[in-house]
């Protein structure tokens, strides 16, 4: 039988996340170490599982009291926690995930429950299972809590103590004040002031003969904690405690809901730490583009504000009398139009000029005498004659004529709409 247990980090779980891990089998560390999740061993090995230990700042623990007809399966679970624990809690009860006891006790009894951030439980299971390491359970690194034990851990220059008790588990910094304060005070420390004041904190606890502390420590920590504690401390490694953790029946992910993630194995190179150089060359190629773009678009706007600022320099040396500019091309059509009426000279949408127009391609047209004219009308720049006795072959030539003389001319029945072209 073999086990791959590993501890969760703090943060949520991603593809880059450095893991600790330990590889038991038949109940011997064979393997211990650190890497990424795609790198975990995978022993193919009968009855091999997959365990992950919840640290203890991830867990909160609470001793609720379920009411009646409330138990591990019942729907109303969730529910009931909610209301019982609000007062208890930091974050928004729908944000938890709540694990009970494995064998909790009967309806009145105090029981224990874990609670912890469900985004960052369903990431972590998600994200194993993704990397083919699904998990079997979810274990707590600590916990619950119970026996009084005092365990040195962490780094020689920044060591910490894990504090467990009948009534919390906690993690501090190793100083003596912090173990002055975590120890009972029958086993306070020499010379690190009275502690008796604490012992109100402890009033739960039976006062009439001294609590038992286990005393332990990471083995390169030991004489540190002796130093501290000033009593002997017995040398735990990381692989027996965490031995000893999964043999805990609890399963923190029990009842986990969770979204159900896409397969997308197609893609799924795009998370994997070999295709770094080549997700950040296709970033580059993409921001060069968009810099690319974004000059191309500064380059056309600054020719077409020049082109604007053409046209209004244009407008204003040529009418003077023009102050503000709001569109050019209309205000000199404008001043072009008042131009012309102040000096006489005929417009091309004038009646007259289009009278002498259609005048001019009859007489080209080879008539002998004029064709008699039936109606005339004339509105803005559009004028509709009636035009008699005119053969359709010389139609089409006066019309052509009309056209060349810049007066598109159609033909309605017996009628030419002549329009003076812009």
């Amino acid at each position: 039988m073999s086990q791959l247990i590993i501890a969760l980090p703090l943060e949520a779980l991603t593809a880059e996340t450095v893991l600790t891990f330990v590889l038991v089998v038949d109940g011997q560390a064979v393997e211990a170490g650190e890497c990424l999740p795609a790198q975990l061993p995978h022993p193919d090995l009968p009855g091999h599982e997959n365990i992950a230990l919840a640290p203890v700042r991830a867990l909160s623990w609470h001793q609720v009291t379920l009411p009646e007809g409330v138990g591990q399966g019942s729907p109303r679970l969730k529910a009931v926690l909610d209301g019982l624990l609000e007062d208890q809690l930091l974050d928004e009860p729908a944000q938890l995930h709540f694990a009970l006891a494995p064998a909790p006790g009967g309806p009145g009894r105090p029981q224990w429950v874990a609670a912890c951030e469900r985004r960052w439980l369903a990431m972590a299971v998600q994200g194993l299972a993704a990397v083919g390491r699904p998990l079997a359970r979810v274990l707590p690194e600590w916990g619950p809590p119970g026996a009084q034990r005092l365990h040195v851990t962490g780094h020689t220059a920044a060591p910490t103590v894990v504090a467990c008790s009948p009534l919390s588990i906690s993690v501090l910094a190793l100083t003596p004040e912090t173990l002055a304060w975590v120890l009972p005070s029958e086993h306070a420390l020499p010379g690190v002031g009275d502690v008796t004041e604490d012992a109100e904190r402890n009033d739960a606890l039976p006062a009439d003969e001294p609590v038992p502390v286990q005393l332990s420590a990471e083995p390169e920590l030991v004489a540190l904690a002796e130093q501290q504690l000033h009593r002997p401390v017995q040398a735990w490694p990381l692989h027996q405690r965490w031995q000893a953790a999964a043999h805990a029946p609890w399963d923190l992910a029990r009842g986990l809901l969770m979204r159900k993630r896409a397969q997308r194995p197609g893609i799924e190179w795009l998370r994997a730490p070999r295709w770094r150089l080549a997700r950040q060359a296709v970033l580059s190629l993409l921001l060069v583009n968009v810099i690319g773009l974004n000059a191309l678009a500064w380059q056309q706007e600054r020719q077409l504000a020049q082109g604007r600022a053409d046209i209004q320099r244009v407008l204003l040396q040529t009418f003077p009398n023009v102050r503000t500019v709001i569109d050019a091309p209309a205000q000199m059509q404008r001043e072009v139009q008042r131009l012309a009426l102040a000096t006489a000279a005929p417009m091309p949408t004038d009646l007259d000029a289009m009278l002498s127009a259609l005048q001019g391609a009859l007489q080209d047209a080879g008539n002998a005498a004029p064709p008699a004219i039936g109606s005339l009308n004339y509105r803005a720049g559009e004028l509709r004659v009636t035009v008699l006795d005119l053969p359709a072959a010389q139609r089409a030539e006066v019309m052509q004529r009309l056209r060349r003389l810049g007066y598109p001319t159609s033909q309605e029945a017996d009628t030419l709409v002549m329009k003076a072209s812009a």
